[in-house]
């Protein structure tokens, strides 16, 4: 298994986070060890995308300490309606542990396929718990990229 690492570079927030003046405590973030997705579209002779955007599957596993904060994935898993997910790239919190700022976002909607989950008793650096690993695959119907240049939407079909 690969080392557990506590350096935040991605966190994960079951919900949409639209602005910054939602009020985000860190006790709501899982930490991303590892994300992936492959987001393709038919192009024409001149490099132009056309048509729609073939379904995704995104892979990610979130490691958690409390294992009750991983009921949020157990609880969407039967639901119809795709659910919201964003992505903090860099995300800074401040000594009271409120959301502050970070770099870019991805906000995901869509179904929970499959759960898996593995267990450790290797610790993260300067940590003596045992961790959980949860691995999720999520069928996206849309992707939102949003960054400091401006926002992107991918509609799935």
């Amino acid at each position: 298994m690969a080392k557990v690492s506590n350096q935040l570079k991605v966190v994960l927030f079951p919900g949409e986070i639209t602005d910054m003046k939602m009020q985000v405590h860190q006790n709501q973030c899982l930490t991303i060890q590892e994300f992936s997705y492959c987001c393709e579209r038919n192009r024409d002779e001149h490099g132009e995308p056309f048509g729609p955007t073939v379904s995704v599957i995104m892979q990610f596993t979130v490691r958690i300490v409390n294992v009750m904060d991983g009921k949020v994935f157990y609880e969407r898993l039967n639901s119809l309606a795709p659910q919201p997910y964003t992505f903090l790239f860099n995300a800074a919190f401040n000594p009271v542990r409120q959301l502050t700022a970070y770099d870019d976002s991805m906000m995901v909607h869509g179904h929970i396929v499959d759960l898996s989950e593995s267990y450790t008793n290797q610790p993260a650096d300067g940590d003596t718990t045992n961790q959980v690993l949860i691995s999720v695959q999520l069928l996206l119907s849309d992707i939102t990229y949003q960054g400091n240049m401006s926002d992107l939407k991918l509609e799935m079909v």
